[in-house]
């Protein structure tokens, strides 16, 4: 099915199949849309309102946060400690959490520290030429990287067939 998720997982000793749904739905899948379906063998189960799953990834994310001791980072001696390291984990963790921005900031006013984060960010527009062209480049990198990974993801989950279908899904639903 065109956005879907296949899951080759085995069930414990009781016949018991336990997925981890915030984490397997990415936040962007779950602010998109109220519910996900559940199939087996092609068969409608069930359904999963995302309201469970944004309020579990709300959830951790800010536990996340509390653990990110961001009053610890005050300034460049704060980070040069060590202090913002907690801050600096948090973003690589949630490069778009609720306290992306705030994080960011912490980490400039203690010395102008950056960190990469998985967020593509579009080029300063060329000297010569279009700056469309230079958004649509960036565009397009951030597309091919978020398919990369979604193959990446995919890899090793079942046949050749399931992991093409597996990504497809992951392409159509995060990488837009």
């Amino acid at each position: 099915r065109a956005g879907s998720t296949h899951i080759h997982r085995k069930t414990d000793g009781h016949g018991q199949l336990s997925v981890d749904v915030a984490e397997l739905i990415p936040a962007a899948v779950a602010q998109q849309y109220d519910q996900v379906d559940v199939y087996v063998a092609n068969r409608h189960v069930d359904g999963i309102p995302m309201t469970v799953v944004r309020a579990e990834q709300q959830r951790r994310d800010e536990r996340a946060w509390a653990r990110a001791q961001a009053d610890r980072c005050v300034d460049k001696a704060a980070a040069q400690r060590g202090d913002c390291d907690g801050v600096r984990a948090y973003l690589k963790m949630v490069p778009a959490g609720s306290h992306a921005d705030e994080a960011r900031q912490l980490l400039t006013r203690a010395g102008g520290l950056t960190i990469a984060t998985t967020a593509p960010s579009a080029p300063a527009p060329p000297e010569h030429g279009h700056a469309d062209d230079g958004v649509r480049r960036a565009q397009q990198r951030a597309k091919a990287a978020c398919a990369s990974a979604c193959g990446t993801a995919c890899a090793g989950k079942g046949t050749p067939s399931a992991q093409r279908g597996c990504a497809q899904a992951c392409i159509q639903g995060a990488c837009r």
